[in-house]
């Protein structure tokens, strides 16, 4: 799904992703393919280059990829290559970088079922499969904000502040 303004599209397949990014011409563009294709990038770009390769036919991207985020979170560093011509992408090396036991990435609001992480790797390099725990996440988040504010106002919270909610 794109928003421009309060346009809305959705784009159903990989052709309507791939003529929506027109081509792999910037770093923007190939970190865009990659997590399409179900690589779990790190929201932190600091530590992720993309460089396009000396033939101008491909570019070798390194980042960082949490593959597993509850008990333990396992964070690895990822190399690929993508092609220009037929957009595929080749892995070429991993190495796990930190593993931190007993801990889990964030939490999800009572309620809300977990996903396994066998269910989280099924299908995890369809398109359809990526938007539908983005869908599932967006609607467990509504409903973390909708617990909030009955928390808050129990707690009478200045009504300002639950107005933000």
């Amino acid at each position: 799904m794109i928003t421009q303004g309060d346009s809305i599209q959705i784009l159903q397949s990989e052709d309507d992703i791939k003529s929506f990014l027109g081509n792999l011409d910037n770093p923007q563009k190939v970190f865009s393919w990659i997590h399409v294709h179900g690589l779990a990038l790190s929201c932190n770009f600091s530590d992720s280059a993309v460089i396009q390769n000396d033939d101008g036919q491909s570019w070798n991207a390194v980042f960082t990829e949490h593959t597993q985020g509850c008990s333990p979170i396992i964070r690895e560093r990822v190399q690929v290559n993508v092609n220009i011509e037929d957009w595929s992408i080749t892995e070429f090396a991993r190495a796990e970088i930190s593993r931190i036991e007993g801990a889990c990435i964030g939490r999800k609001p009572p309620g809300v079922l977990s996903f396994s992480q066998a269910e989280l790797k099924k299908d995890c390099n369809t398109l359809g499969a990526s938007l539908a725990r983005h869908a599932a996440y967006e609607a467990a988040s509504v409903v973390a904000f909708e617990q909030l504010k009955k928390e808050l106002d129990k707690y009478n919270a200045p009504q300002a502040l639950l107005n933000r909610i």
